[in-house]
């Protein structure tokens, strides 16, 4: 089977693409309070980590959080610093495709540019640009099965759009008149929404059955999330407001990719 057009893209992104520099480092005798002055000057509220290390070795790193910060903080960063272990790290050339699973293990990874660790990627970084033209591509992937099983089904096309309300079938035919001169079904089928969609094909049966639910309401439920999500990327608006747990969004895309799948597989062949 051929790679989806959501594999070639995640497979284009690696996560040194939206990874934070990590800007701070302290030598492991410095004090704490000279740590935290560190933390404070920065120019930027994103550096959120500081890395312990002399030229010899990196001992761990501080976070702008520790509880070794609270007043008063005394001690130096060496004996404070939280080591830094082999399964908290991954290479920036890894591609997006593999990054949003590893969450549900850790909120955060270093990232190895070569053999340095030069930056830090959170859960919240999936909210960046390039994790939301991979997701996005994977929901287009998705509308795109939904369309081709529409047109191709045995039912006509006709007897799709008589599933819609009359006030959303109207809609998509005035749509299809500006957009196409003409009223044809195939025309209107072309210009109804994701939701329209989803509508119609609920009402294939065998459709409904292929796809990774229990019931119509599991089936709604997760129709429903994405569209939510559609619309909060086509307006530059947060993801991980809606998944907002590395589970939720894993089990977002693997649903997500699932259901693809799952309608590609019911499409007759060229």
């Amino acid at each position: 089977m051929k790679p989806s057009i959501y594999d070639l893209v995640a497979n284009t992104f690696k996560v040194l693409e939206i990874a934070a520099p990590l800007r701070l480092t302290v030598l492991p005798g410095d004090a704490l309070q000279d740590v935290w002055v560190k933390f404070i000057e920065a120019d930027s509220e994103n550096d959120w980590f500081c890395l312990v290390r002399d030229d010899d070795r990196i001992y761990g790193y501080l976070a702008r959080d520790d509880d070794v910060f609270d007043s008063p903080a005394y001690g130096i960063a060496r004996d404070n610093a939280t080591s830094i272990q082999t399964n908290a790290l991954v290479p920036g050339s890894m591609s997006l495709l593999e990054l949003p699973p590893l969450f549900k293990k850790h909120w955060f990874y270093f990232v190895l540019t070569r053999n340095e660790i030069t930056h830090v990627v959170s859960f919240p970084d999936l909210d960046k640009l390039p994790v939301k033209l991979c997701l996005f591509s994977l929901v287009m992937e998705l509308e795109s099965a939904m369309l081709d099983l529409l047109v191709d089904d045995n039912t006509s096309v006709q007897r799709y759009l008589a599933y819609l309300p009359r006030s959303r079938r109207d809609k998509a035919e005035e749509l299809c008149r500006a957009k196409y001169r003409q009223v044809t079904p195939v025309g209107t089928l072309f210009c109804t929404t994701f939701v329209d969609k989803k509508h119609m094909l609920s009402r294939n049966s065998k459709v409904v059955a292929t796809l990774p639910f229990e019931s119509r309401r599991q089936y709604d439920r997760f129709f429903k999330r994405v569209e939510n999500v559609r619309n909060q990327i086509a307006h530059s608006d947060s993801i991980v407001g809606i998944l907002s747990t590395p589970q939720n969004f894993d089990e977002f895309v693997v649903t997500l990719r699932e259901a693809a799948e799952s309608m590609r597989s019911l499409q007759k062949p060229n």
